[in-house]
């Protein structure tokens, strides 16, 4: 696989995530709150294999237990790539990438029933019981907390 990740625009993702996240639903309805505030991140995995966008997701600043984090939302790979490690290789990028810029080590996100086990493959953790979000099916909140670069620098040696 030939993938580009990389930070970019909303508008370079939003097809992609209105037609598989709010599929006949009007386009306002796959724009979410903060997608354009200044610090979000909107990544995009394209394969350059096959020339195309193939999965996408949102990260925004929020909080997760009163501490700094990052809310993981918006996240779509498209019906025949998946399962092809598109969604793996975006968060792999991802998530150190922004921590390492902003410091924030917190992801979470509402993650749905059915990847939940996706999530947790990837190390992330159930941090609710089971909810309901309408129209959208059972939840999880799933979080992650990266290892903080910072606290690992070693001393000085005298």
């Amino acid at each position: 696989m030939a993938l580009v990740i990389m930070q970019v625009p909303l508008d370079e993702i939003f097809d992609l995530r209105h037609r598989i996240l709010r599929a006949g639903l009007p386009p306002e309805e796959a724009h979410f709150h903060d997608d354009d505030h200044p610090d979000t991140w909107h990544v995009s995995v394209f394969d350059g294999d096959i020339n195309r966008l193939v999965s996408c997701a949102s990260f925004m600043p929020s909080k997760l237990n009163s501490a700094p984090a990052w809310q993981l939302r918006g996240m779509a790979t498209e019906v025949g790539y998946r399962g092809r490690g598109y969604g793996r290789q975006l968060l792999h990028w991802a998530l150190p990438a922004i921590a390492g810029k902003t410091g924030i080590v917190n992801f979470w996100c509402n993650g749905r029933k059915d990847a939940a086990g996706f999530y947790e493959k990837m190390g992330w953790s159930r941090a609710s019981g089971e909810f309901e979000i309408k129209g959208a099916g059972p939840h999880y909140i799933m979080a992650q907390q990266l290892p903080d670069s910072r606290s690992k620098r070693k001393r000085p040696s005298r």
